[in-house]
């Protein structure tokens, strides 16, 4: 299973810099001996990498959370076969890594919670004929019952070949055919009255396209979509054309042994399961780009999804660059996925100063409207907002507010109808006060309580787990939890509660 290295050895756990990977596999046969392509797919790779087959250079890779591939049909053999990949995981040392310094490139938390390097979504190698479909963009219309269709080969259509596709409804039964043109486009109609997408009823259609060469089929794919509106207006947002409330919570996507990588499909179907059996509709992704697969089952199981492209430290020419090749192939990606309603630019102007530099307002301004042409059929937020920075440009006006409840019951109640108020002389920058839409639906998209684990009922009985050692450098040590057991006594709590596992039952309730 894929996993960064950090969370494969404990040693690593901190480090950054060079890693090195080695993998023997076994090739029975070719299955197009004379017309083969045999595409190597890297899910991600954090952060560059360079790949070799049986000793040859096939090419390298820059950007930790997008796929990439190569065609190694040429460097196979039959029997034995050796995949190397190189492993850049930078830090700021512009010394040691001047092309891609830790500040300026997409990272995410990684600067919260340790870095992040390595193999850390999965590497698979398929077998296609030398022209096959590379790729298939589906954008499902609810008004008209119609799917439009994008194909992309890996070569030019001949004169003897035809791409055709047929749509099936959520119930598995084919509903409607399409010859696409010599340019893999075209459109299928499902029925004047599809099935929407929505967490109730998560109805995904699927689309099969088919390669034929003089009437032969040469490849299949499949993919699933659904017929799912958002937008914001009115001070709401409408999905499928009825307002919706948001429930949501904020999703670090770290997980206990893997920390990156999601352990399994199961795991995340039960987080899923879980999080709408709490009452909540939404996940908002946390600045980091997913495995496919969790946005995959949200899009089976019914579970609006808000996720964000990975922050950077310093805005330079070269981040710049990066932040939207970043967002452009998250959108190619992940198009397809009815669950994504929403993409945020910026996390709290977190490599941005919006509060102080008018250069900065600009570039994020330019960057939503390049944002709205790139994906019209998603909201966009342009800065996630807290503190003294603010929105420029959104589809949203959202905000963090952090008070311990039920203590500050009083103060959060005040804050909140403070923000409700749209007429209170809210600041925001001055230059940018015609730009905001005094409809925009109103968003707490973070507030909450830091948790208190018993560490006696986490899996490393008698131990404290590796994380315990974060949080030092947080708030004067507010959420350090390291030594617990000692600090409960040295307290005087033990006087009133007994035992730590009785404080930290008695502390979760009064959060929750």
């Amino acid at each position: 299973m894929p996993a960064p290295w950090q969370a494969e050895f404990d040693d690593l756990r901190g480090v950054s810099g060079v890693g090195w990977y080695r993998r023997r596999f076994t090739i029975d046969e070719l299955i197009y001996p004379e017309d083969q392509a045999a595409i190597l797919h890297f899910g991600a790779v954090d952060y560059h990498a360079t790949v070799w087959v049986n000793g040859n250079l096939l090419g390298e890779h820059e950007g930790g959370y997008l796929p990439f591939e190569f065609d190694v049909a040429a460097e196979l053999r039959v029997g034995a076969n050796l995949l190397v990949v190189r492993v850049v995981d930078p830090t700021d040392d512009r010394k040691q890594f001047p092309d891609w310094p830790f500040s300026e490139i997409p990272h995410g938390k990684q600067s919260w919670y340790g870095p992040i390097g390595g193999v850390w979504q999965g590497v698979w190698l398929e077998m296609r004929p030398k022209l096959h479909i590379a790729n298939v963009k589906l954008t499902p219309d609810p008004a008209t019952g119609r799917i439009a269709i994008q194909t992309r080969l890996s070569g030019v259509l001949p004169a003897n070949g035809r791409l055709s596709a047929i749509a099936y409804a959520p119930d598995g039964e084919p509903v409607g055919s399409v010859v696409l043109d010599p340019g893999g486009n075209g459109a299928v109609m499902v029925g004047q009255a599809p099935l929407d997408w929505s967490p109730d009823s998560p109805n995904l259609y699927a689309v099969e396209t088919t390669l034929t060469i003089a009437g032969a089929t040469r490849h299949v794919t499949r993919q699933p979509c659904g017929f799912r509106t958002v937008e914001a207006r009115n001070g709401r947002i409408y999905l499928n054309g009825a307002p919706i409330y948001l429930r949501g919570a904020l999703d670090q996507a770290y997980y206990p042994e893997t920390i990156y990588s999601p352990p399994s499909v199961a795991f995340l179907e039960d987080q899923v399961r879980k999080a709408k059996a709490l009452g909540l509709n939404c996940l908002r992704t946390h600045i980091k780009i997913e495995d496919p697969r969790y946005y995959e089952v949200a899009d089976r199981l019914g579970l609006l999804i808000w996720t964000e492209i990975p922050n950077w430290a310093l805005l330079s020419d070269a981040a710049d660059r990066r932040i939207k090749e970043t967002f452009c192939g998250m959108v190619e990606r992940d198009w397809n996925h009815p669950s994504i309603i929403a993409w945020s630019l910026v996390n709290e102007s977190w490599g941005l100063n919006l509060a102080r530099n008018p250069e900065h307002r600009h570039w994020l301004a330019a960057f939503y409207q390049d944002a709205k042409e790139i994906d019209p059929t998603r909201l966009i937020v342009d800065n996630s907002a807290c503190c003294d920075n603010f929105h420029v440009a959104s589809d949203l006006e959202d905000f963090h507010a952090y008070f311990a409840i039920p203590d500050h019951a009083a103060q959060w109640d005040a804050w909140v109808e403070h923000f409700a108020d749209r007429n209170n002389g809210w600041t925001w920058a001055q230059d940018f006060r015609l730009m905001r839409r005094p409809d925009l639906p109103l968003i707490v998209s973070e507030f909450g309580n830091w948790g208190l684990p018993d560490p006696d009922s986490l899996p490393e009985k008698g131990k404290e787990p590796w994380w315990f050692e974060s949080g030092h450098e947080r708030d004067n040590g507010i959420v350090y939890p390291h030594g617990m057991h000692q600090r409960f006594m040295d307290s005087g709590l033990a006087e009133v509660f007994g035992t730590l596992e009785t404080f930290t039952q008695f502390a979760q309730e009064h959060m929750a």
